[in-house]
């Protein structure tokens, strides 16, 4: 007995020597991050934190990382986390949004002073407050009417009931075999940058304005479905929701923020669960990658991300602030919106499609869906509405889109060249929920 309790005590000396070591690890944020109750993104938002907040690293688990900070307590993904720096990030060049956000900070809110500490992450209800409130003047600007998108803003998903779906579809072995299969590299992408918030909720209740369809039992289904993908690619943190379309066109578009839309039309083309989850990577692939931030850039010079301008968004709306260059950087936003959403609504350019394929059918596979489900999906798209040629979008403008032809053809090349093969398609589930669309 004594010699069982001195093991057991031995043990619970080890952990906790353990947990010292993990409690003393100093990191600092290295870019603007969301903080959530638990380790994914589909958990309630506790705070946005600004780049160079320095906070206390515990566990990791699956990529995440617990935190504290201050009083507050959550976790980050662990690529967000970088050594300590020792002092908060002073942000980027002159003409950038986060210096013009630190020059009306300092000038309104006391600069250095223990305000502008308290000022180091928003709240969720400051980061909503901000995301509607940008979204309003948005499509107001436009005359248009907002859509309401933010009753979903915290992911409003139960944790144990996605966890149950995947597990149902998926066991942990299966998912570190299909790590070993298919590999992926998450140092040779970008960064997700939580501020884009502003501007992709800003578009999305434009796309929304033809309306969307209510389902909401058919839309946690298929987004329980885009969150496996989600968690198999570059970025496990992205915080996917599906918005569906009462459209009968095919159509999709990944907005920033991680909002994908997907038209009832789209969806009635659909088999399967797999032929979903290879869409919706393909999707995942345009927002990892920032396909659309790649081509902004080469438009015009890059508007660079607003670091902790949620909290002066929701600041200035209570003291009633107004200046020139707080208008002027409204205006800079509103116009990067307005590139964001004629990028979308035109079509993207071919390297981005090809490339969007492939990654696609990469975390589809790596969700144990079958990757092949994405070469059959496009060869009934080219069966039932032919190749692209000039087709008009729904604001009157043409556009080419990739031949569906080529697209094919591509990803035949790469199903013969990695062996792609195997994976599930759940066709009896997927075709029951599909049958509840009107």
């Amino acid at each position: 007995m004594k010699r069982s309790y001195l093991l057991l005590l031995g043990i619970l000396s080890l952990s906790i020597v353990a947990f010292v070591y993990v409690q003393n690890s100093e990191k600092s944020i290295k870019h603007t991050v969301d903080v959530r109750e638990g380790s994914g993104s589909f958990y309630d938002l506790v705070a946005r934190l600004q780049s160079g907040t320095q906070v206390q690293a515990f566990q990791e688990e699956e990529g995440w990382t617990f935190i504290r900070f201050g009083e507050a307590e959550g976790w980050v993904p662990t690529s967000a986390l970088q050594a300590a720096t020792g002092g908060q990030a002073t942000g980027g060049g002159t003409d950038d949004v986060r210096s013009r956000f630190d020059d009306i900070f300092s000038q309104e809110f006391g600069g250095g002073d223990s305000k502008e500490e308290e000022q180091v992450y928003a709240s969720p209800a400051q980061v909503a407050a901000a995301v509607k409130g940008f979204a309003r003047r948005y499509t107001t600007r436009r005359g248009q009417t907002m859509v309401d998108l933010t009753d979903n803003f915290d992911r409003s998903i139960n944790a144990r009931e996605y966890r149950r779906f995947r597990q149902e579809r998926i066991s942990n072995r299966d998912l570190r075999s299909l790590d070993r299969a298919y590999p992926i590299r998450t140092d040779t992408i970008p960064d997700l940058y939580a501020d884009l918030d502003e501007t992709g909720w800003a578009v999305a209740n434009v796309l929304a304005q033809d309306g969307l369809y209510q389902d909401r039992e058919l839309q946690v289904y298929l987004t329980y479905i885009a969150l496996m993908v989600a968690q198999a690619s570059h970025r496990h943190e992205v915080p996917v929701q599906i918005q569906i379309l009462d459209d009968e066109e095919i159509l999709g578009y990944a907005i920033p923020g991680g909002i994908i839309f997907i038209s009832k039309g789209a969806l009635r083309a659909m088999r399967n669960e797999a032929e979903f989850a290879n869409f919706i990577g393909h999707e995942i692939a345009h927002i990892v990658l920032q396909h659309g931030m790649i081509e902004m850039e080469e438009r015009r010079p890059r508007i660079q991300a607003s670091q902790g301008f949620e909290a002066l968004d929701q600041a200035l709306a209570d003291t009633g602030f107004e200046g020139d260059e707080y208008t002027e950087l409204q205006e800079e936003l509103s116009d990067w919106a307005d590139q964001v959403f004629e990028y979308l609504i035109q079509g993207r350019l071919e390297a981005y499609e090809f490339e969007a394929d492939f990654w696609g059918m990469v975390y589809a596979a790596r969700a144990g869906y079958a990757p092949t489900a994405a070469i059959t999906y496009l060869q009934r798209m080219l069966e039932t509405q032919g190749d692209f040629t000039a087709l008009e979008d729904r604001g009157g403008l043409e556009w080419s889109g990739t031949s569906i032809r080529a697209r094919i053809a591509t990803l035949q090349q790469v199903q013969g060249r990695y062996g792609f093969t195997g994976g599930q398609t759940r066709d009896a589930e997927f075709q029951r929920m599909i049958a509840r669309l009107r």
